[in-house]
């Protein structure tokens, strides 16, 4: 008996749905509500068409390629460091080539809504259902049934226009990042940017080679964090471990772990002086930007900070107090899920327990419907979205059964204590290595500590003490690569591929090891392996 599987768009958590339900079996359909694949990484010049984001045309990531990339299909060795936007898109479809996707998804099919057919309960927690899902097929409508449904339409779909004082008199042009493509509105101008993420970095660094001013306007400050450490290796590399995870992060106390990392970026460039004067320690803060050249704009004048917007003028705004002419508004804040077609009792949101923020606890501990890549992380998205989607296939096939109700609930609970704790707002924010380790034992495809230590002590250290690789969860279990192990192995070489054509390079990551080295690694690599397999 075929089970189908209603997937709503081709985005990149799309794409890795469809792949995962191919491997549990399952029969997927993807709904894609525009013509091409991709989702936000197509730059279009149609803003907020169908409630879609798109990229701009200065977007570069700013995660390394290896820790960017799909576990079974990393970017390849001749990729830049940091792709653009144009080279992540590419990627998305060699990966739908590599893996036959595209003839299991529908283009320009507008999903309409997605209907609960029946729902049975067995007092257990376990239940059954089946949806409707009502979408126009380019422009003619169509009503199928579906045994499973996964919404990955993405988070990035809705602009958030924040209701700031005297907006409505202000005559200049105003826009949302959502519909910024590039600078050439902007020469001679003078430009606010309003907001305090990636995006407001983006934008103002973009903007101020040909405005006459920019100003940009951070209500809780502003960290600035490089791409880079020293000798120009990611920055990610160093912090995103398991050792910087499991270890350091639970022996340190937090406000001495604060101080480490402050300090480390602060090295970089001093935000007290540059006055970004962020109000949150920057592990609990959301208003972070990483960037590598607006620091530059900052120092020399081209772009100039200021507090939170106290009100807008006809041809100005005021600041504290002080008036500034401008002439047009850029606002970079953020945006909202939209998953309109589903009931609103199964929206994402707070208020709607989703377990692991993926499945709705509402639906029992076999659930037929679940969000993929609604989470947001410190670090990539995509293998987030990746590990998601295995487990949604695995919990659709019956080879993995969720825990009971009542212990999802309460884990649900406890997420969302910690994020109000941490942030001060509800935003469903994950740590990429504890969320990903947890799914991934739950599939079976977490690497052991031991078997690592006892039997290939270079991988064990690769894993331990280097970055986090999506890769790592294929090396066994179900679905394994048989690559896995070489390519979490070659990837410090990798890493730079574009730029060496063919040359050795040595392993940033080991390199220079004395005997004291050893003898540390040794004590440290005792004590992670205690963590990994008993504190988890």
């Amino acid at each position: 008996m075929h089970r189908r599987v209603a997937i709503i768009g081709a985005g990149q958590a799309g794409l890795v749905s469809i792949k995962a339900c191919l491997e549990e079996r399952l029969d997927p359909v993807c709904l894609e509500s525009s013509e091409s694949l991709g989702g936000l990484w197509k730059l279009t010049d149609k803003p907020y068409e169908d409630n879609r984001a798109s990229v701009y045309s200065c977007l570069v990531t700013n995660i390394p390629k290896d820790l960017m990339g799909h576990s079974d299909y990393p970017f390849s060795a001749d990729t830049p460091m940091f792709p653009t936007h144009n080279v992540v898109l590419e990627y998305l479809k060699n990966y739908t080539k590599e893996f036959d996707l595209d003839r299991y998804i529908k283009y320009n099919c507008h999903v309409q809504s997605v209907k609960l057919k029946e729902f049975t309960d067995d007092n257990e927690g376990i239940g059954s259902s089946s949806w409707i899902i009502e979408y126009l097929d380019n422009g003619v409508p169509v009503t199928e049934t579906f045994d499973f449904v996964i919404a990955a339409s993405g988070k990035f779909n809705q602009p958030i226009f924040p209701s700031l004082s005297g907006m409505d008199r202000f005559q200049g042009d105003v826009i949302h990042s959502g519909a910024y493509r590039d600078n050439s509105a902007y020469k001679n101008k003078r430009v606010l940017v309003v907001g305090s993420s990636n995006s407001a970095g983006d934008v103002a660094n973009d903007v101020a080679p040909v405005a006459a001013q920019v100003y940009l306007s951070c209500r809780a400050g502003l960290w600035v964090v490089p791409r880079f450490a020293s000798g120009y290796t990611p920055l990610l590399h160093q912090r995103n471990t398991r050792f910087m995870k499991y270890v350091v992060g639970r022996i340190l106390p937090q406000w001495l772990y604060d101080i480490i990392i402050e300090s480390k970026i602060n090295g970089f460039f001093d935000h007290k002086k540059f006055g970004l004067n962020p109000k949150k320690p920057l592990k609990r803060s959301l208003s972070v930007a990483a960037n590598d050249e607006i620091q530059g704009k900052i120092v020399t004048g081209s772009v100039k900070l200021k507090p939170e917007v106290s009100t807008f003028l006809v041809d100005s705004v005021v600041f504290g107090g002080k008036v500034v002419a401008i002439d047009s508004v850029i606002l970079c804040t953020g945006f909202d899920s939209r998953h309109d077609y589903l009931p609103e009792s199964l929206r994402p949101g707070q208020t709607t327990p989703l377990y692991r923020w993926v499945f709705p606890i509402s639906l029992g501990r076999r659930p037929s419907l679940a969000v993929v890549g609604y989470v947001s992380t410190t670090n990539a998205i995509f293998p987030i979205s990746e590990i998601q989607s295995r487990l949604v296939a695995a919990v659709f096939s019956g080879r993995v059964e969720l825990p009971s109700v009542e212990a999802m609930r309460a884990e649900w609970g406890k997420w969302v204590a910690f994020i109000r704790g941490t942030f001060n707002t509800y935003r469903p924010v994950v740590d990429p290595i504890h969320y990903s380790d947890a799914i991934a034992a739950m599939l079976g495809c977490l690497p052991s500590p031991i078997d690592l230590l006892l039997s290939d002590p270079r991988l064990f250290r690769t894993l331990c003490f280097g970055p986090a690789y999506p890769t790592a969860y294929r090396l066994q279990g179900p679905h394994a690569w048989a690559g896995a192990r070489q390519c979490c192995l070659g990837a410090p070489t990798d890493l730079y591929g574009a730029y060496t054509a063919g040359a050795k390079v040595p392993d940033i990551h080991h390199r220079g090891r004395t005997a004291g080295h050893l003898s540390i690694f040794l004590l440290f690599s005792a004590l992670t392996f205690f963590m990994l397999q008993y504190l988890n």
